[in-house]
């Protein structure tokens, strides 16, 4: 080596999703979890939706919010 250090950067799936939408649009899991959420939590989760690309920040945001709203075990 030259003592450079190489700068490894990850690399984007193609086709993955970077939205809500598309996430719901390509994973059945996902719609199938989104559409047992209640309907006020589906429409805060959708206000967000730019930030929720994965099914486990889709969980984890309704989570939070079922739970703020004093709801859990979904």
């Amino acid at each position: 080596m030259d003592g450079k250090e190489a700068i490894l950067v990850p690399r984007v799936k193609r086709n993955a999703p970077v939205s809500l939408q598309s996430l719901l649009q390509q994973c059945p899991g996902a719609r199938a979890y989104y559409n047992t959420l209640p309907e006020h939590i589906r429409q805060l989760v959708a206000r967000n939706g730019e930030r929720i690309q994965t099914v486990a920040k889709l969980e984890r945001y309704a989570q939070n919010l079922l739970e703020a709203d004093g709801i859990s075990g979904l």
